[in-house]
């Protein structure tokens, strides 16, 4: 991964549009687009999250990522059943004060040929969805909550424990891979 961000580093026509790539990346959202010299090619990263469903887990991954890094990292998330956004992570999302009217289900071939930096697969105990390409690669293995047992407040209980799982994870990729410290 260094590998890569020195590699979009050097793509930086001048010298200011490699400040303003290091500024981005270290999450300093003051500094604005229009400072960018004209013609500067500057490109957030791209991250998708894939599960088999896409109505669960990686929505919420989605959700939480763009929440925090959304002004620098282009988000995603895909399955390769996609069915439809499960009312319990809509709810998680919404009890953290997202809005959710723009999430749903997309399938994993709405992304092929499209240029991903990061996947991270979801999935424990189904077989994951495979992206082609020349992509890091991460899993983080979570049980899917729509499959938990219980009364509602307990399948919903599962859902909140996968949002702060995904949280802490979230919050360590960030700081691992571009020096981002989430503040919330």
């Amino acid at each position: 991964p260094p590998g890569r961000w020195r590699a979009l580093r050097q793509r930086a026509t001048t010298r200011r549009a490699t400040a303003y790539w290091q500024m981005t990346i270290r999450g300093i959202a003051a500094h604005r687009v229009e400072s960018v010299p004209k013609g500067a090619q500057v490109t957030k990263p791209q991250v998708l999250f894939l599960c088999v469903h896409n109505s669960a887990r990686s929505l919420l991954a989605e959700a939480l990522l763009r929440q925090v890094a959304g002004d620098h990292i282009d988000v995603h998330s895909a399955g390769s059943k996609p069915t439809r956004p499960h009312p319990f992570a809509l709810q998680v999302l919404q009890d953290q004060g997202i809005d959710v009217s723009g999430l749903r289900s997309k399938s994993v071939g709405d992304f092929i040929g499209q240029h991903m930096d990061y996947v991270i697969t979801l999935c424990a105990e189904e077989v994951c969805p495979v992206f082609p390409g020349a992509v890091t690669r991460l899993h983080w293995p979570l049980p899917d909550p729509a499959a938990a047992d219980g009364d509602a407040e307990e399948q919903l209980a599962a859902f909140r424990e996968t949002a702060a799982e995904l949280k802490g994870r979230l919050g360590e990729f960030l700081t691992n891979e571009f020096g981002i410290r989430d503040s919330g």
